[in-house]
């Protein structure tokens, strides 16, 4: 068994950049890095964003001493065993290609989530996943790692039943995810924002391990994503009138939870 950690993270105006990473390890291996994270941090649990903006628990405090905080976290992640990835998504571009479709955190977490199988499946494990409680999605969220581990075989073997989500605050591996998530984040934001900064020296320390990777979904990829929908489209339009059928007659309304309900619920739906 290991264990996959995740939190989100988005730019300060919540429009531009979204990133979800997970971080995994085996149960020793975060029981290695939790004593020193958690001594490093002291009675404050970590929040990345906060931390870096003295903002929340570290208002007021000297910035100089957040950013030693911030730094000797990174280190800590850097030469601990553990691996992670993040999926970070340019908002912009996704709502020019689907404006009606809100997909923030929840595509972003499925690439995590289908990056943590392949990573049990060459490591012959199952892999157990918790995420930062997030109200607004958590529902959707299960119903979406439900309907992808039924739906998708090769997801199965190496995938827990369920995904769990607990509070940040009195859990410091979700904590390490957090941070990991926000370099994936300002990363992206970095090249795309207002403000085009160089790579952070904490994301090249992290990046530099081998062990930590992120995906980037940009215009381009939206743009090969739509084109192929629209081809499906094309091709077969009976099947999303199947959709608009199940939606009638079971007297529901269209929302992405009733997407996800209905692909769970008939596996040879395709678009």
């Amino acid at each position: 068994m290991i264990f996959v950690y995740g939190d989100e993270s988005m730019d300060e105006t919540r429009s531009r950049v979204c990133a979800v990473a997970g971080v995994v390890g085996t149960e020793a291996e975060w029981q290695a890095i939790e004593p020193i994270w958690t001594e490093r941090n002291g009675s404050i649990p970590f929040h990345a964003k906060d931390c870096e903006s003295d903002q929340g628990d570290y208002k007021p405090a000297n910035h100089g001493e957040n950013q030693n905080l911030y730094r000797d976290l990174v280190t800590i992640i850097a030469r601990s065993s553990l691996s992670g990835y993040a999926v970070a998504t340019n908002l912009v571009a996704e709502r020019a290609y689907y404006p009606d479709v809100p997909m923030i955190y929840l595509r972003e977490l499925q690439g995590v989530v289908d990056a943590m199988r392949w990573w049990a499946h060459q490591h012959g494990e199952i892999a157990e996943c918790c995420f930062d409680n997030r109200v607004e999605s958590d529902f959707n969220a299960a119903l979406l790692y439900a309907n992808a581990r039924e739906i998708d075989p090769s997801w199965k073997p190496y995938l827990s039943p369920k995904i769990s989500f607990e509070s940040s605050q009195g859990n410091p591996r979700i904590q390490v995810a957090d941070l990991f998530a926000r370099e994936a984040m300002k990363n992206l934001d970095n090249r795309i924002g207002p403000i085009k900064r160089d790579p952070r020296k904490s994301w090249v320390v992290l990046r530099d391990t081998g062990r930590f990777a992120m995906e980037e979904l940009d215009e381009a990829y939206f743009a090969a994503e739509k084109q192929e929908w629209d081809s499906r489209l094309n091709v077969d339009n009976a099947r999303f009138s199947q959709y608009a059928d199940w939606l009638r007659n079971t007297r529901r309304q269209h929302s992405l939870s009733n997407v996800i309900w209905f692909v769970n619920k008939n596996p040879s739906f395709h678009p």
